[in-house]
């Protein structure tokens, strides 16, 4: 069962009324949502063979979640734009990505013509550019159930650039210390608060991303590394323990490339990850 709800609100601060003449700025906040549930049958649930009859945390197509989007027009093509948003797990009530409580993203930045700039909580580029090509998406059985962090790629005290041009996006992002409010050594969580005085890269993460989309086709490629740091973990495969990460000199990298194919309301994808 899945149900989507946005509204928008457009808001005019008291501001706006004492501006110039001439001066049209507008904002406008949007709320919105998804519940994504179900209960599933899974057979050879354990080594034994047995099955089981449960509800999953995250189930269905997308995990569920709420929150808040808004852009404020301040002239001469710029906008500055904020996202917060909230993920949750239906089963219990509770909050995902470790219990933050904006914990999917938390960022604000200024958008123009040349691209946006942002700064927060954010997308690494190596989980964007799988978009077009990830068929499944981040369900269950999507991705994570090869590498449990390409579905959680996020990053704490990032600054991100996003670009797009004629159908080329270019994205970078530079994060200062990948999970700096994680309480666990899992994707969702966090395992690498950083910014630690005297060592310049510790829980450092930074990717990059080169993408091509058209109408009938796309491509991209991308390049993300992390270093490790007091008390991390690495996270591979599902179901694998995650393997401690403590040396700032240690890289987790992961270098991707996907392209996809799309007409009559279908689409079929194909990608490496390494």
């Amino acid at each position: 069962m899945k149900t989507k709800t946005r509204n928008g609100l457009l808001a005019a601060g008291a501001c706006c009324a004492l501006a110039a003449p001439g001066a049209h700025a507008q904002s406008s906040v949007t709320l919105y949502g998804i519940i994504d549930t179900g209960v599933e049958f899974v057979s050879h649930a354990n080594a034994a063979g047995d099955h089981v009859v449960r509800m999953p945390g995250v189930t269905g197509e997308l995990p569920s979640r709420w929150g808040l989007r808004g852009t404020e027009d301040l002239g001469g093509g710029y906008q500055a734009v904020f996202t917060l948003e909230s993920g949750f797990n239906v089963r219990g009530g509770d909050l995902g990505q470790g219990g933050r409580l904006f914990g999917r993203q938390a960022f604000v930045g200024l958008k123009s013509g040349f691209g946006t700039l942002a700064f927060g909580r954010q997308y690494t580029m190596t989980y964007l550019a799988l978009q077009g090509a990830d068929i499944i998406g981040p369900d269950i059985y999507g991705l994570g159930s090869f590498d449990a962090y390409v579905p959680n790629g996020r990053a704490d005290n990032a600054v991100t650039y996003v670009g797009t041009y004629r159908g080329v996006t270019l994205g970078a992002a530079y994060s200062f210390g990948r999970d700096g409010a994680g309480t666990g050594n899992s994707p969702g969580q966090g395992t690498c608060a950083g910014q630690v005085p005297g060592d310049a890269v510790q829980c450092r993460n930074w990717s990059v991303m080169l993408k091509y989309d058209s109408a009938y086709f796309g491509a991209a490629a991308s390049y993300e590394e992390q270093r490790g740091g007091t008390g991390a973990a690495a996270n591979f495969f599902d179901g694998i323990a995650p393997v401690p990460f403590t040396s700032s000199g240690g890289k987790d990298a992961r270098t991707h490339v996907s392209a996809y194919a799309q007409g009559a309301g279908a689409r079929i994808g194909a990608g490496w990850i390494g």
